[in-house]
């Protein structure tokens, strides 16, 4: 297994950007001398959070996304802040989007969802014994919260229903600590 990089970067350039992220444009020159073009979606690092109430139960998002036009089941999650730890981005985006206040948290990786195209690395935590109180969602926050039994987000995942990807790995990963 090699750690080379098989190309040059000979330049790059912010190609557009948004409050939220921004493309960069490389241009490459590879070992055989031809050059191509990379472009890469820059994003800050994001973390979800999969919370578990005293009665083991699991709290999860239902929110409409605009990206692919219709509802998704999901953990909360949010973009890390300058000047925050992923931890305490959890903590926050815990409390925003289902209200959920936990003293009980737990690291279980970190993860690139698209790292074909973006370099959003995702820090996935576990939250146990959540508390769930008022939620505030942002302007373009459309969330439902639902608390549900685990054969019930086994269910919901098995039948594709619960189709984001990091919602789907932190399920399994969960099925993984629980046995």
């Amino acid at each position: 297994m090699t750690n080379k990089r098989p190309y040059t970067i000979i330049g790059s350039q912010i190609a557009w950007s948004c409050p939220w992220y921004r493309v960069r444009q490389d241009d490459l020159r590879l070992e055989n001398g031809h050059t191509a073009v990379y472009n890469v979606i820059e994003k800050s690092d994001a973390v979800y959070v999969l919370p578990i109430t005293p009665a083991g139960e699991i709290v999860l998002i239902h929110t409409y996304r605009h990206t692919i036009q219709q509802w998704s089941w999901e953990l909360p999650a949010g973009n890390i802040q300058p000047g925050q730890t992923a931890l305490d981005a959890a903590v926050m985006e815990l409390r925003e989007e289902v209200g959920g206040v936990s003293s009980r948290w737990q690291k279980l990786g970190e993860f690139y969802a698209g790292n074909g195209i973006c370099n959003e690395k995702t820090t996935l935590f576990l939250a146990r014994d959540v508390s769930l109180t008022e939620a505030k969602h942002e302007p373009l926050e459309f969330i439902e919260i639902h608390t549900l039994d685990t054969a019930v987000v086994q269910r919901l995942m098995q039948s594709n229903e619960i189709n984001d990807a990091l919602t789907v790995l932190a399920i399994l990963w969960l099925n993984q600590l629980n046995h």
